[in-house]
């Protein structure tokens, strides 16, 4: 029952229960739990910011894909958080690409050009990623009207060239 977990919770010291909660998040994982949030919560209350992040990052995908707007920009604020606390910086353009979808997808086109900027400049030109991060910025500005912008990136994306481009660079120059 809730109120006996709750008093049994309260009994353990603060290390305790942030061992508790990490240990919890690690069996969780290797038991197959499928929900991110979850596993994103008790990593966070174990004070394990890495795990965390990569799993609110995974909640604020799913929450995007469920068209839940509001939950996908808080959970990936809550990712970037614990990347930036854990020193998880690579996780932090697959966030900020969560967050340009949502802010686009709920009509606000500064914000999301702003994510996916920093989502390109965090990834390696010419990587699949990156593509998509430039698509994003092109998609954003172009929907602002700042038509010198979305010329600067296509430009970029277009002088990348390779024996054959990936879906990712088509559908950026696409776009």
């Amino acid at each position: 029952h809730g109120l006996v977990r709750d008093a049994a919770h309260a009994t353990l010291t603060d290390a305790d229960r942030r061992t508790g909660h990490r240990l919890a998040g690690a069996w969780l994982v290797d038991a197959g739990e499928r929900d991110p949030l979850v596993l994103a919560e008790h990593f966070d209350r174990g004070g394990e910011p890495v795990p965390a992040a990569r799993w609110y990052q995974a909640a604020a995908a799913e929450a995007l894909e469920g068209n839940d707007l509001t939950g996908s920009i808080r959970l990936a604020e809550r990712a970037e958080v614990s990347a930036i606390l854990g020193d998880g910086s690579a996780l932090l353009p697959a966030v900020e690409l969560v967050l340009a979808d949502a802010w686009y997808w709920r009509g606000d086109m500064a914000s999301a050009a702003a994510h996916a900027l920093r989502a390109a400049s965090r990834l390696e030109p010419g990587s699949d990623p990156w593509f998509t991060a430039v698509s994003a910025v092109i998609q954003s500005c172009g929907q602002q009207g700042v038509n010198d912008e979305v010329e600067r990136w296509l430009a970029r994306a277009a002088d990348i060239t390779r024996d054959q481009p990936s879906d990712a660079q088509l559908i950026c120059l696409a776009r």
